[in-house]
């Protein structure tokens, strides 16, 4: 399964084919962006988990700061 082409538009869909639009962009009849905005995030980017972000918090607040 891949996103959908108008993921950098907000779209979540998801489709069987790369760079293809789901059913509701092709209803719609949205189309896909001509550019890359420069404020849209890489495909390859991994969003951490709350436990990653803070899961080290919880050892560096028992330490006492000098």
């Amino acid at each position: 399964m891949y996103s959908c082409a108008n993921y950098p538009r907000g779209c979540r869909g998801r489709v069987n084919r790369q760079g293809a639009k789901c059913s509701d962009c092709v209803s719609l009849n949205l189309r896909r962006p001509a550019f890359t905005s420069p404020f849209a995030q890489p495909r390859d980017y991994r969003r951490a988990l709350p436990s990653e972000l803070f899961g080290d918090l919880s050892s560096k607040a028992s330490e006492p700061q000098l």
